[in-house]
Formats: C-alpha cells, sequence, structure tokens
C-alpha cells in the first residue's frame, strides 16, 4: 500500500494500523533491520565491486547517462558505491526511499527518456520485471557469474545497445542464460 519500500514506509505502517495485524509487517522490519546491521559490519575490504564494474560504467559514462535504481537503502549504496569508486561514475542515485524500482523507470520515461534507450542491469528477477513493465530493455548480471556479465557487457552487449540492435534475438539469448 505504500510507494516506496523501506523501513521509514514500514514503521508508518505499522504505526498507522495501531496494533493490529501488524506481525507480519514487524517480521518485514526486522529482517531489513537485520540485514542493513550486517551489511555494515562487513569488513571494509572485503566489499568490491565485483571484476569489470568499473571499467563497464567507465565506458558506459562516455556515452550515456547512468542512474542507480536500487531496494537498498541509500546509505548502504552511498558507501558501497563510494568505498568502490563507482559514485563518480553516476548521475543519480535512487534507493528504497524513492519508491520501486518500476515506479523510477515509469518516472525516467515521463521526463523524456525514449523507451528504447533505456537499459536496466540487475540481477533478479525484479529488475527484469520492473523494466518489462516499462517496456525498456534489461541486461542480467547472472549471479555466480558476475565478472563474466560485466565482460560481455563492455565488450558486446554495450556495443549493441548503442547501435540499437540489443532488443530482441540478442536480448533473449541474454535472458534465456540468466533465467537458466
Amino acid at each position: 500500500h505504500t510507494t516506496e519500500f523501506s523501513e521509514d514506509a514500514l514503521m508508518e505502517e505499522i504505526s498507522r494500523r495501531n496494533g493490529e495485524e501488524t506481525g507480519c509487517l514487524e517480521k518485514a522490519l526486522l529482517w531489513s533491520q537485520l540485514v542493513n546491521k550486517a551489511i555494515r559490519e562487513i569488513p571494509k575490504e572485503e566489499m568490491k565491486a565485483f571484476p569489470g564494474v568499473k571499467q563497464a560504467m567507465e565506458a558506459a559514462k562516455e556515452k550515456s547517462r547512468i542512474a542507480i535504481v536500487s531496494s537498498a537503502n541509500h546509505q548502504a549504496v552511498w558507501d558501497e558505491w563510494g568505498r568502490n569508486g563507482l559514485l563518480e561514475l553516476v548521475d543519480e542515485v535512487m534507493t528504497q526511499e524513492r519508491g520501486k524500482k518500476a515506479d523510477i523507470i515509469a518516472d525516467f520515461i515521463s521526463q523524456g527518456f525514449e523507451k528504447e534507450k533505456i537499459i536496466m542491469l540487475g540481477d533478479a528477477r525484479g529488475d527484469f520485471e520492473a523494466a518489462q513493465k516499462n517496456g525498456v530493455l534489461f541486461y542480467p548480471i547472472i549471479p555466480k557469474n558476475e565478472a563474466d556479465s560485466w565482460k560481455l557487457f563492455l565488450q558486446e552487449a554495450y556495443l549493441k545497445f548503442l547501435e540499437g540492435s540489443y532488443a530482441g534475438e540478442y536480448q533473449e539469448m541474454r535472458m534465456k542464460a540468466f533465467l537458466e
């Protein structure tokens, strides 16, 4: 029922319900708080970007605007991306406090960005669904195969995106690999 997925939105809904049927929401809030705590406790030297991320983003930055659209909280994204020297390559940072991923992409479109000139990179089905809901392209970062995914994006997929040949057969091939 909220416009964003965040701890603040959960707390507001729990408060609004005034103790009635809040058990599931309270569990979700506790889970979110524990995840954020666990992330903060990861030693900084272990929080490294996947190989190839920075090179791919540097190449993309030359011809594209880059926005982070994340379901993580703002501070976690800011810390992790900043520590890895990636924030300087990003034009906008939009996290759970800005709303749902699909709504953020819809907002880009309403600002005049052409759908066929938007490509969302993501590692989860929800990322794909947000892109699909808005009719924009999607490039999967395959879990446990992240380095190869970033390499392929830099060497092949991004070039196809720029030349307008990413949609269709090529994107379907990448999605097949992702879903497998």
